[in-house]
């Protein structure tokens, strides 16, 4: 009985107090190495994958081509970037060379078919249109007198005359009209037919 803790007692002294501790380190260490190639691998998967990705989306924007025409007509989206720019004052002559540099230069994307200068022309008679039937009901809603200013200017050798309305909801642009002459009877001229197409519209309107 002595002998066998005699035996216990030797291994408990030659086992050295840090050895215990130096194991565990180890094997952290060792578990540490395992993760870390097993991340570098997974990297480099990931890696792999993002250039193949890349030049996917390379290859695609390449052959990339925008539909705008669409059962017989230019799609809603077409309609709302030519709106957008003639609202900025692009002329009706560029639109269609500015959003087709646009495209191809920044977005790489070809472009099959945009609408011409009529369209735009189209599109503008149309807002104009929009803007004096809001104008009328503003007109006929306003809770103050309206009043009305008028503006000209020349350009190119021509005479060109703006009619504005206020009221109380703010000042509204009616109209804007080539002069025969600068003078009050071309304003006065001026304002009668824009009031008549105002009348006009107002009653198709109310149809």
């Amino acid at each position: 009985m002595k002998h066998n803790n005699t035996s216990n007692l030797q291994q408990i002294k030659t086992t050295k107090p840090g050895q215990d501790i130096n194991n565990n380190n180890e094997h952290f260490q060792d578990q540490i190495r395992k993760e870390n190639s097993l991340l570098k691998q997974n990297l480099r998967v990931l890696q792999n994958e993002n250039e193949e990705m890349k030049e996917i989306i390379e290859e695609l924007m390449k052959n990339k081509e925008i539909s705008t025409y669409e059962n017989g007509k230019y799609n809603d989206t077409v309609r709302e970037v030519y709106a957008v720019l003639l609202s900025a004052n692009v002329g009706v002559k560029n639109v269609e060379y500015i959003v087709r540099t646009v495209l191809n230069k920044l977005a790489g994307v070809k472009v099959c078919r945009l609408p011409k200068k009529t369209f735009s022309e189209v599109m503008l008679i149309e807002a104009k249109a929009l803007a004096q039937i809001q104008s009328v009901d503003a007109i006929l809603t306003s809770k103050d007198l309206c009043t009305i200013h008028t503006d000209g200017t020349k350009r190119k050798g021509l005479e060109y005359g703006g009619l504005q309305i206020g009221t109380s909801t703010g000042q509204f642009s009616v109209g804007i009209s080539e002069l025969v002459q600068g003078n009050a009877d071309s304003f006065f001229t001026m304002i009668k037919e824009i009031f008549d197409n105002l009348g006009d519209l107002a009653r198709a309107d109310n149809r």
